[in-house]
């Protein structure tokens, strides 16, 4: 079982867009797909509740009255974590801690490069705690999103994250695509559509490093 948690404590990234969309992937490919939505707007839940029975269908997390995960009643492949915007630094812990992969979303604007570059010290502080404690790799990755061409936001948040060093599988483009398909509890990869064939390319790279166990930094 593979634990990929989608994490940034700066709202309106696009935690559930990623969130929703790794889980219809690894669905549709036949695995055993888990959803944890540990956001209190419940976005991600609410896709999976949409969803229609002619796609696989994913399951959900269910708590502990104390707010711990309940063991998943079948085997599962991929758990899948979509976590909330302002998360504290205990709960940001806890899901560091459960997690084999990390993917941090981030906008092209000077308010999320600030934002994201204060919990990326504070994410690989833990990510180091885990590795002398438990010495267990958690990888991550920075994935852009909202990506207008070639503007200088853009621009900047490259710079920003090749300055980094973080591994950047890839940057989704601006598109009302997924948007109007999650209004359906539906994703890119629950269609043949050829027309969504860019869009779904665009994310293999994501994909690979999901399933490679090594750490990939640029």
């Amino acid at each position: 079982m593979k634990v990929i948690s989608v994490l940034n404590h700066k709202g309106g990234v696009g935690k559930s867009t990623f969130a929703t969309n790794i889980c219809a992937y690894y669905a549709n490919k036949g695995n055993n797909v888990l959803l944890g939505d540990f956001d209190v707007q419940q976005s991600s839940y609410n896709w999976n509740m949409l969803r229609p029975s002619s796609v696989p269908q994913i399951e959900i997390m269910e708590f502990e009255e104390n707010g711990s995960p309940k063991k998943p009643k079948n085997n599962i492949d991929y758990v899948v974590i979509d976590s909330p915007a302002g998360i504290r630094s205990d709960a940001l812990h806890r899901l560091v801690y459960m997690s084999d992969k990390i993917i941090t979303p981030i906008k092209p604007s000077s308010f999320d490069i600030l934002s994201t570059g204060t919990f990326l010290e504070e994410i690989s502080e833990i990510i180091e705690e885990i590795y002398i404690e438990k010495n267990k790799f958690v990888d991550l990755c920075l994935v852009g999103n909202m990506i207008e061409g070639r503007t200088l936001s853009s621009e900047n948040l490259h710079q920003f994250i090749k300055k980094t060093g973080i591994y950047h599988p890839l940057s989704l483009r601006q598109s009302q695509v997924y948007v109007n398909l999650t209004a359906y509890g539906l994703s890119i990869f629950d269609s043949q559509n050829v027309l969504f064939n860019p869009d779904k390319k665009a994310w293999e790279p994501l994909f690979d490093w999901i399933d490679n166990n090594n750490n990939n930094q640029e």
